[in-house]
């Protein structure tokens, strides 16, 4: 079972899937109503194997037992969108894909089972806002600097008139003219850095 929330992803490693037959109140319905009053995107994906509901009709088999009627009903009292329609085993829609809004999955297609599993592929677009941060920074383009008309303007300058007076007055003149050089003569460009989101502790 895989829940993806913004900054999130947490796997549910249990081997054993969910059982239909439970008449308790399966742990995702407390999962679900949690993580749906918090107004973000939510994506679920998994094998939940709830065989007795029919998801086009949004509907539960007469056979269907309790933990089926249970988990249809949180689905929708949490206004969750099911896009699996199809069977994913055999004839029974086993594997599904919910989200907190219809628009966050597209293109969504039943492929063969891979490998060994008996269990078909799913796969789907999902529309995700990703904020980019830009880093603009404001640089001098040295390569493109008229390094010549430095060199000339440092050649006309009367030397013995700049170094005069204490070593920190002749420095400061000295750096104001060198930097008067470079303002006129070397244009600027403009860096852009994209800083993704810091990722989170389990991702290497």
């Amino acid at each position: 079972m895989l829940i993806c929330l913004p900054g999130l992803l947490e796997l549910i490693t249990d081997p054993q899937p969910w059982e239909a037959e439970c008449v308790c109140v399966c742990p995702w319905e407390a999962v679900l109503a949690t993580v749906t009053t918090v107004k973000i995107t939510f994506y679920s994906c998994g094998d939940f194997n709830y065989p007795g509901i029919d998801w086009t009709t949004s509907t539960t088999l007469p056979s269907a037992p309790s933990g089926s009627v249970d988990f249809l009903q949180t689905v929708e009292s949490c206004f969750l969108t099911q896009h699996v329609l199809t069977p994913t085993r055999e004839q029974a829609v086993l594997d599904l894909v919910l989200t907190s809004d219809p628009d966050l999955v597209s293109d969504l297609n039943i492929l063969h089972p891979l490998g060994s599993s008996d269990h078909n592929m799913i796969v789907f677009t999902a529309h995700l806002d990703c904020k980019v941060n830009h880093d603009n920074k404001v640089l001098r383009d040295y390569k493109k600097g008229d390094f010549d008309l430095i060199r000339s303007s440092l050649a006309d300058i009367d030397w013995d008139s700049v170094m005069t007076g204490s070593v920190n007055e002749s420095w400061l003149r000295f750096k104001n003219l060198l930097h008067g050089l470079i303002h006129k003569h070397v244009p600027v460009k403009i860096t852009s850095k994209k800083c993704s989101p810091q990722k989170p502790i389990w991702m290497s």
